[in-house]
């Protein structure tokens, strides 16, 4: 059985259909970075009725948060209270996020709620009492990121959700069975994998990045104003930045003076007017990688065999790498790992990510495994760090993959990274897979040079008996068709 899976295929329900109908065709059994984002649902006016009480929702979920914070210094009662509301767990069966192994996501932790409600307390003390404060920690907390505000918005509207999913399960005749959330019922689909609802999620609440998830994103809304963008780049963020970590010892002048940079922050922040996630143009690549792979998995032919000793592990392996490879090359699907205009015409010099080739490989890797018994998990981690790829059915014959991107630096990963990735995975063999993207100006000195050196460092290891691992290349470079 394959470890993931399209929604849409799952549900043998067309992806036009569920787009049709506003529900993202996700990748069940792994989280793919998308995210609900809460500017989205106060904006976008023609949302299922489901949705119709969630704004008020949201709004007095950050206002009671806000009033338990202010009243909980002295009262561990209120204190628990309030770490409670912040560091909940990502509600089932959405499969977005950042989790790579599982979609049943993570929780935010208590300490991260912990230092949250610090800060927000002692901006309380400064007459600072906006709900957006709830949202806006993600510039200022580590570890409070773009999941941690949408697992927040999820769980706050999740009985919204499951009314959504229930809704178009109904109209589009999909199969379901009841689950008891929060007491109540509904008719959701069941999760392939485990034994757990799926609840849809809604195109028109997506974002690559929720709103004012970095400082770029606050300072690309000051921009339209010349006035905010001058006090955000003079005022703003260095005061913010020096003294937020030390309200308690700012003088009145300094208190008044982070005050006023929040309350213009706010009022930034307030009014961004955010957009949607375009399935079409796909900027993070997620989605159109996804359709790809599904259409891989109907044309695989399936070859079973038992693997049980290293060099057949190493073989298999390398055939799956030869077929990612012949895919990209020769099949036409190098378009896939590069970002798009708004007339979805393909920019070769503006490749995605590397998570977009990994999503790819794993894709492919998964139908493999799934008629073969083999194992293989996404960025496994031990105590040298995290692995992209191990592939194997027992401790003896695992074989790890790394994927990078020719702009990267491919020599320094190749010297250091892998090897100790190998090592510390105990593998049998590593494969490091280099994906040229690039090769024109000003790169392309660089780029050859690079790729010229890691090459000749694989063939001189080679000769010399050096354990290290087996590098292929992958030309991922967009060309000019035959008639031009």
């Amino acid at each position: 059985m394959r470890k993931t899976i399209a929604l849409s295929t799952h549900l043998n329900v067309e992806r036009k259909k569920l787009e049709s109908e506003g529900v993202l065709d996700v990748s069940l059994g792994i989280d793919t970075k998308y995210f609900l984002d809460p500017r989205l649902l106060f904006s976008v006016s023609d949302l299922d009725g489901s949705f119709s009480g969630s704004c008020d929702k949201v709004l007095k979920y950050f206002a009671q948060l806000i009033k338990v914070i202010n009243s909980s210094e002295d009262s561990d009662q209120l204190q628990k209270i309030a770490i409670d509301m912040i560091a909940i767990q990502e509600p089932r069966g959405l499969s977005i996020g950042y989790g790579s192994e599982r979609d049943s996501g993570t929780s935010i932790s208590e300490s991260v709620a912990r230092r949250i409600i610090y800060t927000v307390a002692e901006l309380i003390k400064l007459g600072i009492d906006d709900p957006e404060l709830i949202e806006l920690m993600v510039l200022f907390i580590d570890k409070y990121g773009p999941d941690s505000i949408s697992d927040l918005l999820v769980h706050i509207i999740y009985e919204d959700l499951c009314n959504f999913t229930q809704k178009k399960c109904k109209k589009l005749k999909i199969e379901t069975k009841k689950f008891v959330i929060n007491d109540k019922e509904f008719d959701l689909p069941t999760h392939p994998f485990k034994d757990h609802q799926i609840v849809f999620i809604p195109l028109k609440l997506l974002s690559p990045l929720p709103v004012a998830c970095d400082w770029d994103s606050v300072q690309d809304a000051a921009a339209h104003n010349e006035k905010l963008r001058k006090d955000f780049g003079d005022i703003l963020m260095p005061i913010i930045k020096e003294q937020l970590a030390r309200v308690s010892k700012l003088d009145d002048n300094e208190k008044q003076a982070l005050k006023s940079s929040f309350q213009k922050i706010i009022h930034i922040f307030k009014n961004i007017k955010p957009e949607g996630y375009s399935t079409t143009i796909d900027p993070k690549g997620y989605y159109r990688a996804q359709g790809y792979i599904e259409e891989y998995a109907k044309k695989f032919i399936a070859q079973k065999s038992d693997l049980t000793d290293c060099n057949e592990m190493i073989d298999f392996v390398k055939r799956i790498i030869i077929s990612f490879k012949d895919q990209v090359e020769d099949m036409g699907n190098s378009n896939l790992l590069y970002h798009r205009t708004k007339t979805h015409a393909v920019i070769k010099d503006k490749p995605h990510r590397e998570d977009v080739p990994q999503m790819i490989f794993h894709g492919i890797a998964d139908v493999h495994c799934s008629y073969t018994n083999v194992m293989h998990s996404r960025e496994s981690k031990n105590s040298t760090g995290p692995v992209d790829f191990t592939i194997g059915t027992s401790r003896a014959n695992k074989v790890v993959v790394e994927i990078k991107k020719s702009t990267n630096n491919i020599v320094k990963g190749y010297k250091k990274q892998t090897p100790l990735y190998q090592k510390g995975e105990k593998a049998c063999h590593a494969f490091y897979i280099v994906i040229i993207v690039k090769d024109e100006k000003p790169y392309k000195r660089k780029l050859v040079t690079d790729i010229e050196e890691l090459g000749n460092l694989y063939e001189k290891n080679k000769a010399k008996g050096i354990l290290s691992p087996e590098v292929i290349f992958v030309d991922g470079l967009i060309y000019p068709s035959p008639s031009k």
